[in-house]
Parts: structure tokens; C-alpha cells; sequence
């Protein structure tokens, strides 16, 4: 069986959209958890509009981190593969039989699947062959290094032994579950376009802080970074050569929006991370250094 699990905080509308796409699945030994972090509009009366005795609804009280709220799923999954999808994305109805196809193989640990990602203005796929240098086997070099091997949560499906968690002291803690898993087995991309990733416009067009994901998203890839080495399960090269990008990366956000001291002394850590990375130095003296 398939465990499906939603984590939403009033999205009554994108809801129904990815609740419809999960009950008209063409394969049907499923379970749709869905865990609602204290919604406040309509989401339980729309829910309990569903008949369907697969669908598992739990109410929690609000906590704001996406990572309690999936391993809360987590634990009330009964099924040996997971799939997460999220409250505002939605699948094909070929999605779930295309990964219990895949799953047979008993070697396969985890499954990436290719997306159609889309706002108003525009659709495009997310993963291209052609700028992928792995499509099978321990990937997680591959997503550490590659910008191209985007992983969204509803792309990403794995097989569960009931152990599995997300770190709680992340607030989302998506990706460090993602990059635990790709550690320690053989995964899969799919080519095939079988999700729909929306892209919020309001959330392209937010103002860019310091405070907001947009920088801080990046500390929460130190600390998985940080547990993958100490627990051996990267090797110190990969390590050094992957901090220093997330730090370069960080470092192009602090400057696009005006952080010049923070910037520079990223773009410096990330040189020192990596000295092969001369771009980083580069970046760090060209900025004014009365800033």
C-alpha cells in the first residue's frame, strides 16, 4: 500500500484540487493522510464532504513547522511506500501506478518524478535529461552538486520502514529527509511529467528580507549537511565542495537584496570552504569593503 500525506493551513481551495487528484488515481491500495495545522477557514467541512474511507484527516493545533506536521503523517502511515503532496500541487491519475510499478524492484530506495511547474504566467518542465549527468543510483552527489536535479516534496516518493522522521528543530525539514534518504540507497528519476508544481505569483513577487526563506532556508542545509558527515554518510570532499556551493549560493541572495557585509563574508567562507570555487572571491572583492 501507498501512504499519500498532505500537510495544509488554510488552503480550503488548492485543497480540493490535489484531494480530487489523489481519489481518481488509476491504481487504488492507497491511503490520503491529511494533516491540518490548525486551518481556520473551511478546510475540515470540506474535507468531510468525502466519502471515502481511505481518506484519514487529522487536526493538530497550529505549530508552523511543515516538519511536525509530516512526521505527524508519518506516523500514522501503514503503508511501505510514501508519497507526499502538496496542499496546493496536485498529481496525474497515472502517478501512483507509475510508482508502484517502479517499486517492484526491491532494490529501489526512493523515486524522483519529473513535474510541470506553472503560475499565470507560464509552464515549463522541471527536469531535462540532457542537463542531468545520473538518472539511477545513489543520486545524492547528483542533487548536492547539480542546480538542475530540483526536488520539490510532491515529486519525491520513498520506501518506508516506519522509522523514517523529519528533524523537528527544522522548520520544514523536507529536503533533510530527501538528502538522508538519497544517502543510503539507490534512487530513481522518472522523466515522465506526472506532477503539477503551482508556483504562488504572490510568493515570486514578496519582498526578499533577510529573515524571510529566502536566505534562511540555506542554515537548515548546514545542519543536514553537517549530520550527513558526521554520521559518515558523505565523504568529506563532497561535504566541503556541496557547503561551499548552499554558502554561494546564500551569499548571491544577501547581495541581491542589499546585504553587502553578510554577502562578503559568505561569499569569503564559501572560498575558504572550497578553495577551488574562485568565483566566491571574486564575488567577495568586488564588493566595497566600507560597506
Amino acid at each position: 500500500m501507498i501512504s499519500v500525506i498532505t500537510t495544509t493551513y488554510n488552503r480550503c481551495e488548492l485543497l480540493k484540487l490535489a484531494l480530487d487528484s489523489v481519489l481518481t488515481q488509476t491504481f487504488r491500495d492507497f491511503e490520503y493522510i491529511i494533516i491540518d495545522d490548525g486551518s481556520t477557514d473551511n478546510t475540515r467541512n470540506e474535507i468531510s464532504g468525502y466519502a471515502d474511507k481511505r481518506v484519514r484527516y487529522f487536526y493538530m493545533n497550529n505549530t508552523g513547522y511543515l516538519s511536525k506536521a509530516r512526521n505527524r503523517g508519518l506516523e500514522e502511515a501503514k503503508g511501505n511506500i510514501v508519497a507526499f503532496l502538496d496542499s496546493d500541487d496536485y498529481w496525474h491519475q497515472d502517478y501512483l501506478m507509475e510508482l508502484n510499478t517502479i517499486y517492484q524492484n526491491p532494490e529501489i530506495v526512493s523515486l524522483i518524478s519529473n513535474a510541470q511547474v506553472f503560475n499565470e504566467q507560464e509552464r515549463y518542465r522541471l527536469l531535462e535529461a540532457g542537463k542531468l549527468n545520473a538518472m539511477s543510483g545513489r543520486l545524492l552527489q547528483e542533487h548536492l552538486l547539480n542546480d538542475n536535479l530540483v526536488i520539490y516534496p510532491s515529486c519525491f516518493s520513498f520506501r518506508f520502514n516506519g522509522t523514517q522522521r523529519l528533524n523537528t528543530q527544522l522548520k520544514h525539514g523536507e529536503n533533510d529527509l530527501i538528502l538522508k534518504t538519497l544517502a543510503v540507497g539507490n534512487s530513481l528519476i522518472s522523466m515522465k511529467e506526472l506532477v503539477y508544481i503551482r508556483k504562488h505569483d504572490a510568493n515570486i513577487s514578496a519582498p526578499k528580507t533577510y529573515d524571510s526563506l529566502f536566505i534562511q532556508g540555506y542554515f537548515e542545509e548546514y545542519i543536514s549537511l553537517d549530520f550527513l558527515r558526521q554520521n559518515q554518510l558523505i565523504s568529506k570532499p563532497l561535504y566541503r565542495r556541496a557547503y561551499s556551493r548552499y554558502l554561494f549560493k546564500q551569499a548571491e541572495k544577501m547581495y541581491s537584496i542589499g546585504s553587502k557585509g553578510k554577502a562578503w563574508t559568505t561569499y569569503l567562507r564559501s572560498f575558504f570552504k572550497y578553495p577551488l570555487r574562485i568565483k566566491a572571491l571574486a564575488r567577495a572583492l568586488r564588493i566595497d569593503r566600507f560597506f
